[in-house]
């Protein structure tokens, strides 16, 4: 069976622009085998506005966030050593550390939008780790890479454009919907994903 893992960065992301239910088809998950950390699930309960642009996007993330599934348990050797490295911050460690211990259950995937983490991983004293991970890793961008490929270019615009300035990257790959065209943007996101690629090993094939 397959478990998802899914920071905050990309849910909030997913959550602004629409794209919640784009989730569990892109990741062959449904969102009952979807993890999240406690704080989102927190937070989104209590609406936090440093988080949410408006009561709706909140109420939203908090219908699927009720569907989750509580993390397995974590891998406390692997908790450990992240621990040590900087660019980790605590949910990302948590989320891996979660992954580690699920992977020899059965098939995982960590879903992020922490472009600091990625390169942190990079880091040769956890090269066991990467090669733990490598191949198990989607970022935002293979999120909207799925939404243009599935609902093209104008939905994927139309979607950013409500909450743009969200991510820089985004708002420069994907232009507002009235200019919005497909090989442009499927340009930008092969580019942004070739060069994160070079960085870090532990992407799905970009």
């Amino acid at each position: 069976m397959r478990r998802v893992f899914a920071d905050n960065d990309v849910l909030l992301d997913a959550a602004h622009w629409g794209f919640l239910d784009v989730i569990p088809r892109m990741v062959g998950a449904p969102w009952e085998s979807i993890t999240v950390l406690d704080s989102l699930r927190f937070r989104t309960k209590k609406c936090d506005p440093k988080l949410f642009s408006n009561p709706r996007v909140a109420a939203e993330l908090a219908q699927r966030i009720q569907l989750t599934a509580p993390p397995p348990g974590l891998d406390l050797a692997v908790l450990s050593r992240l621990e040590e490295m900087p660019g980790l911050d605590g949910g990302e460690i948590i989320l891996i550390s979660a992954l580690a211990f699920w992977l020899p259950k059965g098939e995982g995937l960590l879903l992020t939008g922490d472009k600091r983490a990625l390169r942190a991983l990079a880091h040769p004293s956890i090269s066991d780790i990467a090669d733990m991970l490598r191949g198990k890793v989607l970022c935002r961008e293979h999120l909207l890479r799925h939404v243009l490929e599935v609902s093209g270019p104008v939905a994927l615009a139309t979607g950013v454009d409500q909450a743009r300035g969200r991510d820089k990257a985004t708002d420069c790959i994907v232009p507002p919907a009235c200019s919005a065209s497909a090989p442009s943007i499927h340009e930008g996101l092969t580019s942004y994903l070739g060069d994160l690629a070079k960085i870090t090993t532990v992407l799905v094939h970009p």
